[in-house]
């Protein structure tokens, strides 16, 4: 409905999250639910996909241990702005749960309580790459990426957030002096997202 339509746009806005309830598990409803939203990129697996668990998972997405917290696809260049999960069937041998954590709220924690980290993060891009066995010319080949953790504008107003440790790339390219410093950041991450 519009009222709905308006609702999950006004939530997104204010909280950066919203729950939309009685979408059908028909991939062309929810494709068409997506368009309504604001459109829909094309990804690695298409522009809509299943996520199913497996056994022996190249990337810890498919896996059926719980993530720790992160932001989804920091390897692209085009990061999406909103990213939709629409559970058709849940697990019957486990429970499965889902954590939302305001990535915003992490990083001004941080900046009040570790200044010199949150400034690293600001200022230090970090390299993401996402590799499977599987990868083709149809899935985009390897993608690599370099993003900051906490982008903000000129002002200094936060505008993005990207973490996500588990395709976070080698750090050879960063100075030897700069590689504690890195690690010293990513822990008082770690240290916020739980708190």
């Amino acid at each position: 409905t519009e009222a709905g339509l308006k609702d999950a746009l006004t939530w997104l806005r204010q909280y950066g999250i919203a729950f939309v309830h009685g979408v059908p598990c028909q991939r062309e409803i929810t494709t068409a639910v997506l368009k309504r939203l604001g459109g829909v990129q094309r990804m690695l697996y298409g522009e809509v996909w299943e996520a199913v668990a497996k056994e022996d998972p190249d990337d810890h997405a498919f896996s059926r241990h719980s993530l720790a917290m992160h932001t989804d696809c920091t390897f692209l260049h085009d990061t999406p702005a909103v990213q939709v999960l629409h559970c058709f069937s849940q697990s019957e041998d486990i429970p499965a749960v889902s954590h939302f954590v305001d990535g915003f709220w992490v990083a001004e924690r941080l900046r009040q309580r570790s200044p010199e980290c949150f400034q690293f993060l600001c200022t230090t891009p970090l390299r993401y790459h996402y590799y499977v066995d599987d990868m083709s010319e149809e899935t985009m080949s390897h993608p690599l990426a370099m993003k900051k953790t906490f982008n903000v504008d000129d002002s200094g107003a936060l505008v993005q957030v990207c973490h996500n440790n588990y395709h976070r790339a080698p750090v050879s390219y960063l100075s030897f002096d700069d590689v504690p410093k890195l690690y010293k950041a990513l822990n008082a991450v770690e240290e916020e997202l739980v708190r």
